[in-house]
């Protein structure tokens, strides 16, 4: 007997109103409709010799076509053998006790820099993003900021600074003296453009946008920022993507979950990162996984969002206090 059966990194997620199916080796979402949402799961568990009876000739025609586009796209395929293909373990472990980190750097005063990054590096951070809230100079940002990073295990760096006289060529002349240093994102600037792509050199990247950052804090939520993969789906399962594991100070030294949220942990220069992010009132909105969150838990994207919105209790119901515009009843942004 033969089984249509999706590869195993290939994910059914149910909405309310639309579903989706997550490729997660590739990054790829595609559109779901809830009409053929029970269907593919039934189908999953019943040979394909059995579909004409329990849908009729007509029906199954139809479903079967519906499958052979999975199979075309090369994220289901048939099989005579269905057990030798097991289901993936979605548990999900991280050995990091912090992955990311936003820093602001506005007074060099507000708080000893480098310092900060050797806090991190002992937590085993992985990323940093740094946003300067004024002009610093090429000069400055290579005593200031890259030289820091040097010998520390951090591995991807991005620095967000507002326009002005620091041109392209300056720029990847810093990517190539801090090879961690791979995405500039210039803000207030004339117009949302690319200045340099190269794809070749570690994804490197220089962006520019009109928003800026110090006046609008509120981020926006896009399609086109889900790249969902193994790693991020299974911690959605049960954290929250866009704050686990995350830690942000503030241009004055604050310490926050994330830079707009309006709870602070204390200052840098008093308490230390280690003792901050063990405290349960910190680390309790890295477990507040969509599926725990009003709306978000409807929606199609749940197990791909990296919304670093706030989030209220009320009622014993959690909510984010920054809600996108994806319309779940519509399907549409």
């Amino acid at each position: 007997m033969e089984w249509f059966k999706f590869f195993a990194s290939c994910r059914i997620v149910a909405g309310k109103h639309s579903s989706a199916i997550y490729d997660l080796e590739r990054s790829v979402i595609y559109d779901l409709p809830n009409a053929f949402l029970d269907v593919l799961r039934e189908v999953e568990f019943t040979p394909l010799e059995q579909l004409p009876e329990i849908y009729g000739e007509t029906r199954y025609r139809q479903i079967k076509q519906f499958m052979d586009k999975f199979v075309e796209k090369e994220i289901a395929f048939y099989t005579t053998e269905p057990e030798r293909f097991p289901d993936i373990d979605l548990s999900w472990e991280m050995p990091h006790h912090i992955t990311n980190a936003i820093l602001e750097q506005d007074d060099p005063g507000s708080y000893h820099f480098p310092a900060i990054i050797a806090q991190l590096n002992e937590l085993s951070c992985q990323a940093v993003q740094i946003r300067l809230l004024r002009y610093f100079s090429p000069v400055q940002i290579t005593d200031e900021i890259l030289k820091a990073l040097a010998g520390t295990q951090i591995n991807y760096c991005e620095i967000m600074a507002p326009a002005g006289d620091i041109s392209a060529a300056q720029w990847i002349a810093l990517m190539d003296l801090q090879p961690r240093l791979r995405r500039i994102y210039v803000y207030a600037a004339p117009e949302d453009t690319v200045l340099y792509n190269d794809n070749d050199r570690f994804g490197r990247k220089i962006v520019a946008f009109k928003k800026d950052i110090r006046q609008e804090t509120n981020e926006k939520i896009r399609l086109e920022r889900f790249s969902p993969n193994i790693i991020s789906f299974t911690e959605a399962q049960s954290h929250n993507l866009g704050l686990n594991r995350k830690v942000a100070i503030d241009s004055q030294g604050n310490i926050r979950n994330y830079i707009s949220h309006a709870n602070t942990f204390g200052h840098v220069n008093e308490q230390r990162l280690e003792v901050v992010i063990t405290q349960p009132a910190f680390r309790e909105k890295w477990f507040l996984s969509n599926d725990r969150i009003e709306d978000c838990k409807n929606c199609q994207y749940r197990y791909t969002c990296v919304s670093n919105s706030d989030i209220r209790q009320e009622n014993d119901k959690y909510y984010k206090t920054d809600m996108c515009t994806f319309n779940q009843q519509e399907n549409t942004w």
